[in-house]
Formats: C-alpha cells, structure tokens, sequence
C-alpha cells in the first residue's frame, strides 16, 4: 500500500521586490527517500490586479556520493503581472 505526505511552503517578496514577469525564483528541498515519487505544484496569491501565471520547470534530481538527495526545481512568472508571494505544494508518494 503506498503512504502518501504533503508539505506546504510559501515565498513572500519583501520590501517591494517581487518576482516580476519574467523573472525565475530557484529553489532545492532535501528530505526525501529514494522511493518517493514527489509532485510539485505553485499556486500564486490572488491580489485583484490582473492575471498571475507562474509556472514549475526545471525539475532536476541529485543524489551525492554520501546517499544524500536533493530536489532542485525553478519558478518562473509566465503571465502579465508580478506575483507578490505564492505557495508551493509538495506530494511525495512511496511504496
């Protein structure tokens, strides 16, 4: 039977800094077994002022010589707006 976990993180900008369109956040998150299959899903913060697409890309996976894993993935502003801050959704499925 698989177990299913779900994480939650968030990127707020700051002082005026937003992620503009165009313009790509980076991030990596470790924490994760070999077996997991993880999702990732990015859901921008609704502020009223036009559309706010962003999108998940670049997903890549590391594994170093110690047996540690990373999970690298980008957030890149497609749409018309800046994005203030948005959330990150994480499904990890294991066996």
């Amino acid at each position: 039977m698989a177990n299913v976990r779900y994480w939650q993180a968030s990127w707020v900008g700051a002082n005026g800094t937003y992620l503009e369109p165009g313009e790509e956040n980076y991030h990596i998150m470790w924490g994760f077994d070999d077996g997991d299959t993880i999702g990732v899903t990015v859901v921008p913060l609704s502020t009223g002022e036009g559309d706010h697409i962003l999108q998940v890309k670049d997903i890549q996976s590391e594994a170093d010589p110690e047996g540690g894993r990373r999970f690298y993935f980008t957030i890149s502003n497609t749409g018309p707006t800046q994005a203030a801050a948005y959330t990150l959704n994480f499904s990890f499925i294991s066996a």
